[in-house]
């Protein structure tokens, strides 16, 4: 298996995923939406967080949905461009959740980027 053993790499990487998951226009619409790519993201900031030995605290301020404005600004535009009239419930809460990974959403958060995603495609 791949192994990122660089600090500095790890660092790049994060970055990568950054870029590839919360750009306003990515080049391939599916990665912002990957179960896989969100689960590596959150991976590689655990790694980070590890490596920087960060209080529990600093960890979950940073990870707080509520203070990733730039983030909250991509999901939206993702939610825009996604095939949300295709997706039963279900799937629609799915798809937001992953969208918000690596980040901690509140239920209120979630179900008000469903209520975004609802009102853009059927209002």
């Amino acid at each position: 298996m791949f192994e990122v053993t660089d600090y500095h790499e790890l660092l790049a990487l994060n970055k990568s995923l950054f870029e590839a998951r919360y750009h306003a226009a990515p080049d391939h619409r599916e990665i912002p939406g990957s179960p896989f790519v969100a689960a590596m993201h959150e991976r590689v900031l655990a790694a980070i967080f590890a490596h920087d030995n960060l209080p529990q605290p600093k960890i979950d301020e940073f990870l707080k949905w509520s203070n990733r404005t730039g983030e909250q600004d991509a999901v939206r535009h993702h939610l825009k461009d996604a095939d949300w009239c295709r997706m039963d419930s279900d799937t629609q809460r799915q798809y937001v959740t992953i969208l918000v990974q690596p980040f901690i959403a509140t239920e209120a958060e979630i179900d008000a980027l469903i209520e975004f995603a609802q009102n853009h495609h059927n209002g």
